[in-house]
């Protein structure tokens, strides 16, 4: 197996326990999914550059962003719905298709009970 050099835009993961994140060299850091209220996508452009990051909504009022060139993200965000209750059909292909001109749009959100 090739040695691969970690993402210095982090990772993303997903497990039943929650979502894993790592952002540029700091320490893996578990959410729960009981504490992720909404998962949208937010599209920008920088310097004619398409930029796509996932907004993960806290309980607490905070958020945080991945970008679509963090490890695993597309992998992330096809399994979404296996954690939360997902509001469209495709989220993958709305991530792909969302423009910088769109509000962000709301892909899922916590699932209740």
């Amino acid at each position: 197996m090739a040695h691969r050099e970690p993402n210095d835009l982090g990772s993303i993961a997903l497990s039943d326990e929650g979502l894993a994140v790592t952002t540029s060299g700091s320490p893996e850091v578990l959410v729960p999914w009981d504490e992720i209220d909404s998962v949208a996508v937010d599209v920008t452009e920088i310097m004619g550059e398409v930029h796509r990051a996932v907004v993960f909504d806290h309980v607490s009022g905070e958020f945080f962003e991945i970008s679509d060139r963090a490890d695993g993200w597309e992998e992330a965000i096809e399994h979404l719905g296996d954690h939360m209750a997902l509001l469209v059909d495709a989220p993958l292909e709305v991530c792909r298709e969302a423009r910088p001109d769109a509000e962000p749009i709301e892909l899922a959100r916590r699932r209740e009970g």
